[in-house]
């Protein structure tokens, strides 16, 4: 296991170092090594990978600014730097065979490439999350045929020791022009579903639910006791008074104690919403809708 992070010099901020280690068991570490020293004021968030046949890292230097490392001679060096006026801090990037996405800390994304050690955004922006709740996203690969993509959610957990919590898991699929995050199959196999038709109001037994609306219809009502509502007419989600925009056509519910992750469109769309601990769940709708609720299996 290699192991690559930064170390800051709290006396200063000019001299943070990129740092590697290395481990056989997992626990013990050895093998420091130095691998990039003064590149920026604040330099941090290496991430690494391979893309067609080299290895690279990515750092966020400063303000909206990203640089891209290399090794060259046993030394890794600064070879590029570019500017995402919309990014900040936690760079990311998702490889699908040769094609390479970039990303940044709040989900914005684009297509990119690297040629003559010049990495290039291409075409339009794209948004993994609609709202600023989940942030600094982390990508597991090396998982035959999936990459598994995980947030940090900026909840306040009151009830909990911990600044925010962990999104669910979701896979990444990229459709060809834009990417799509479907919750990870495991996460849906420990759920138990329950088909509904022509329903104007759905309860829900549990603190973690699924709903899934084929094509909502406008509604309200309380998941785990927090107000929620949709008005079909606006195309706007409402949860605890913050609205979003999401499309009607497969909207997602997906809860627990203190977060709701909404999806639409395939989980194109997809938002996160803080909740305040509560327990009844259910929604009215004057117009039938057609779904899907599941429970975590007991």
């Amino acid at each position: 296991m290699a192991v690559y992070y930064t170390l800051w010099d709290t006396t200063d901020d000019s001299n943070n170092v990129e740092i590697r280690k290395e481990s056989a068991d997992g626990y013990t570490f050895t093998g420091r090594k130095e691998l990039l020293r003064s590149v920026g004021s604040i330099a941090r968030d290496p991430k690494v990978f391979k893309y067609k046949g080299e290895e690279y890292i990515i750092i966020f230097l400063e303000d909206h600014d990203y640089g891209l490392c290399k090794e060259t001679d046993g030394e890794w060096r600064l070879i590029d730097r570019f500017s995402v006026p919309e990014g900040w801090e936690c760079p990311n990037v998702i490889i699908f065979g040769d094609k390479l996405y970039f990303f940044t800390g709040e989900g914005y994304y684009w297509q990119a490439e690297i040629n003559d050690g010049r990495l290039t955004l291409k075409g339009s922006m794209g948004r993994l999350f609609k709202n600023r709740l989940a942030y600094a996203a982390q990508v597991f690969s090396g998982t035959p045929g999936r990459q598994i993509l995980i947030p940090w959610v900026t909840a306040k957990t009151p009830s909990l020791a911990s600044a925010g919590c962990m999104g669910i898991p979701r896979d990444i699929v990229d459709t060809g022009d834009s990417l799509v995050l479907p919750f990870a199959g495991e996460v849906l196999e420990s759920l138990q579903f329950q088909p509904f038709k022509e329903q104007v109001e759905i309860s829900v037994k549990g603190r973690v639910s699924f709903i899934h609306l084929k094509e909502a219809e406008s509604f309200s009502g309380v998941l785990n006791g927090n107000p929620v509502s949709y008005d079909k007419g606006s195309g706007t989600l409402t949860v605890n008074g913050q609205g979003i925009a999401m499309s009607p056509v497969d909207l997602v519910l997906m809860t627990d104690c203190l977060v709701l992750e909404a999806s639409s469109m395939g989980y194109a769309e997809n938002a996160y919403f803080e909740l305040d601990e509560g327990e009844d769940s259910f929604l009215s709708s004057t117009l039938p809708m057609d779904g899907t609720v599941g429970i975590l299996r007991s």
